[in-house]
């Protein structure tokens, strides 16, 4: 048998700090007379050291991973520079070695990570009887799901054979103190809180042409006062105050009403995602798409801000994914949140595949993005010709000077 590293290759230069490596084991059958064929076990262990140098120190952490059915997955944090990886599993061994190069804060498009505080709060979010709420909590949580998001955005666009891109984040999540008030922010509907906030922001310079920004609210509440649970999504949203999930131009918002079921740690993330824990549904907010569990809700309200954040990427909506619109995004358009509202679904209960992915066309359009090819920040547009690359088949001509990009696809004739 032999470990098979699905989704990086040796040598490999990536771009974002946390990373998610995928492989399987493929077994060996003894076939030598009198023996049966005996398959590795379907539940085991595979021993994974991380070798790194910090300061030129040496470092190394061993990881424990399961192995189910032959396969495993293993998200970790890249140290800067050399990372050398080895994998073991019942005396088998395979080694990598792999380059984290950190992206300079100093290029054009950025992100902007803030978490949304109104003037008379004290920024806590809510959360269970006795559990942390800090505005400190708040940011670490929020900084590790953008680590996330990158990672996800980096491989599924590898998964389609364009590349390992992604976003620069401009890190850490910083706290924003808003002049709106409590009062006044769960008065408003989403669409006047996308509205306030963008103008307040791009007031105060933190969003711009080059700096589009992702804001979590701090004063997102549910308040029940039905004094039983709500039947469904549509009745949990009438109760909840100060919510947002909407996205487009330079701000992509969203509420802080399940933030007490993301974890805020990497080494949490698994079992948050697998967390179990009945919600208190008639306390807290419980988006979790009717599973009822601190997992479903993480997982929901994560995909969810990939699906925001995607919409001020320029993606719209198709049947089989996000897809480029019919509107320009302009930061601040408020033409663009009236269509948006009328396009957007209600959500729709799936088979869980255990997979999340983009649309081809989606891909594609994110692959050619100018958040997704950085340049630095003195580069002027007339000193970058019009580009012309060749990946997976994607013929892309970048027009630096004026922004467009044509995409043609190459596929063989049928």
């Amino acid at each position: 048998m032999h470990i098979d590293i699905e989704n990086v290759v040796d040598q490999e230069r990536i771009f974002h700090r946390i990373l998610l490596i995928t492989g399987r084991i493929k077994n060996f059958y003894k076939q030598a007379s009198g023996e049966s064929r005996e398959k590795e076990s379907s539940s085991a262990l595979i021993f994974i050291n991380h070798e790194s140098f910090l300061s030129k120190a040496r470092q190394v952490i061993t990881y424990k991973v399961p192995v189910i059915n032959s396969r495993f997955k293993f998200l970790f944090e890249l140290t800067e520079g050399r990372n050398i990886l080895t994998f073991e599993y019942k005396g088998v061994f395979k080694s990598l070695i792999l380059y984290f190069v950190k992206d300079s804060d100093d290029v054009q498009k950025t992100v902007r990570i803030v978490y949304i505080v109104p003037r008379d709060s004290d920024g806590s979010f809510q959360a269970p009887v006795l559990e942390p709420n800090s505005v400190e909590l708040a940011c670490q949580k929020i900084s590790l799901a953008v680590g996330l998001i990158q990672c996800f955005m980096s491989d599924s666009l590898h998964s389609h054979g364009l590349g390992r891109k992604t976003f620069v984040a401009l890190s850490p999540c910083e706290v924003f103190h808003s002049e709106i008030s409590l009062e006044k922010s769960h008065s408003l509907t989403e669409s006047a809180l996308w509205e306030y906030h963008a103008k307040e922001l791009l007031a105060r310079r933190l969003a711009d042409d080059d700096t589009k920004v992702l804001a979590v609210l701090s004063a997102t509440r549910f308040v029940n006062t039905l004094g039983r649970p709500p039947r469904d999504h549509s009745e949990m949203m009438s109760l909840t105050k100060s919510h947002g999930a909407l996205g487009g131009g330079g701000l992509a918002m969203f509420g802080s009403g399940c933030l007490y079921a993301w974890p805020s740690l990497l080494h949490e993330v698994q079992d948050a995602f697998l967390n179990s824990s009945k919600i208190d549904s008639l306390n807290l907010m419980d988006d979790s798409g009717y599973r009822h569990t601190f997992g479903a809700c993480f997982s929901t309200t994560l995909g969810a801000i990939i699906h925001e954040l995607g919409h001020t990427f320029d993606l719209g909506h198709t049947n089989d994914g996000t897809d480029i619109p019919d509107v320009t995004m302009n930061g601040g358009s408020t033409s663009y949140l009236q269509a948006y509202q009328q396009k957007k679904e209600l959500r729709r209960m799936v088979a869980d595949s255990g997979k999340a992915f983009w649309s081809r066309s989606c891909a594609l359009i994110l692959s050619s993005h100018r958040w997704f090819n950085p340049v630095p920040k003195d580069t002027e547009c007339n000193d970058v010709l019009p580009s012309l690359s060749l990946i997976g088949g994607i013929l892309s001509v970048n027009c630096n000077g004026d922004g467009h990009v044509v995409l043609l696809e190459l596929r063989k004739k049928r």
